[in-house]
């Protein structure tokens, strides 16, 4: 085989795709704490979910073969971004968090009420969409611990979240 020529590499990556065209929608928060109000978060940073296929090892007569098993989720994702002068967002994840949980009483609602869908989506450098990722069972796991420093810098906040599945539109 020859090496890769130019031609080759250029018809393969024509258009690369650029870690900053994404976003991700929450097109309906809870009803306890955005009543179906759509979050639109733009992201400095996100982890795309992704999935792993176990190994199952067949072993015989001391010889041993890996054959797929079952395929799951990552169960989890993060992302950062820039927060506004008023904590929009992470006054949604503080209100989100008492829903799931409530702080002086420890009582909670069911997954039913509390977990959502969202959409993951990437974008072309035209701005049209290059895929987008569904997330099903999607809930904050934490409410993003806050940095504050005398250097006057815009704020970035980061969030986890946990989610059930995902599907590929």
């Amino acid at each position: 085989m020859a090496k890769v020529t130019y031609d080759e590499v250029n018809d393969y990556v024509a258009d690369p795709l650029l870690s900053d065209n994404f976003e991700i929608v929450f097109p309906n928060l809870p009803a306890g704490v955005g009543d179906g109000k759509r979050l639109r978060v733009q992201c400095k940073t996100a982890s795309k979910p992704g999935t792993e296929i176990e190994a199952q090892l067949v072993e015989l007569f001391g010889h041993g073969v890996n054959h797929a098993g079952r395929k799951t989720f990552t169960k989890q994702f993060a992302l950062s971004f820039q927060e506004d002068s008023k904590m929009s967002i992470h006054d949604i994840f503080e209100k989100w968090h008492e829903f799931i949980r409530g702080t002086q009483t420890q009582l909670g609602t069911f997954k039913k009420d509390y977990a959502v869908s969202c959409d993951f989506i990437v974008y072309q450098q035209d701005g049209s969409v290059a895929k987008t990722y569904k997330l099903q069972g999607v809930w904050p796991t934490q409410n993003p611990e806050t940095s504050f420093d005398q250097g006057g810098q815009a704020l970035e906040v980061q969030g986890q979240f946990s989610f059930d599945i995902y599907t590929v539109e």
